[in-house]
C-alpha cells in the first residue's frame, strides 16, 4: 500500500484486494502512527479511538500498556498479557520492568 497526498489529506492506494482483517491492520498502523507523530491522548475519546483500532480484532482479553510522554503523546503501545473472555492474569513485576526499560531507552 503506498501513500499519496491529495489536497493536504493523505490517500492510501492499494493495487491488490485486501481482506477485512488486512484493512483493520492497516487502519491500526495508520492510527498508531498519527498518535506517535504528535497527536495527544489527552481525553477519553481519543484514547477510546486509539484502543478501539488496536483491540477491535482481538478474540481474547488483552492487558496493554500505553506509554505516554508528559504532553500525553504516545511513546509506545505494548500488549503484555492475554487471557480468556472474562479475565487476564497480570504480573506487576512485568509491567514495572517494561516501564523501567522504556525509561532507560528514553534517557540513555
Amino acid at each position: 500500500m503506498r501513500k499519496t497526498r491529495k489536497q493536504s489529506k493523505q490517500v492510501y492506494v492499494t493495487h491488490e484486494p485486501l481482506t477485512a482483517h488486512q484493512v483493520l491492520e492497516k487502519a491500526a498502523e495508520i492510527l498508531a502512527e498519527s498518535f506517535k507523530s504528535g497527536e495527544q491522548l489527552n481525553n477519553p475519546q481519543s484514547v477510546k479511538q486509539y484502543l478501539s483500532c488496536q483491540l477491535a480484532r482481538k478474540k481474547r482479553e488483552v492487558f496493554a500498556v500505553l506509554l505516554l510522554d508528559t504532553s500525553h503523546r504516545l511513546i509506545e503501545y505494548h500488549e503484555l498479557f492475554y487471557g480468556t473472555i472474562d479475565g487476564a492474569s497480570v504480573y506487576t513485576r512485568e509491567v514495572i520492568q517494561l516501564v523501567v526499560s522504556a525509561g532507560e531507552k528514553l534517557y540513555h
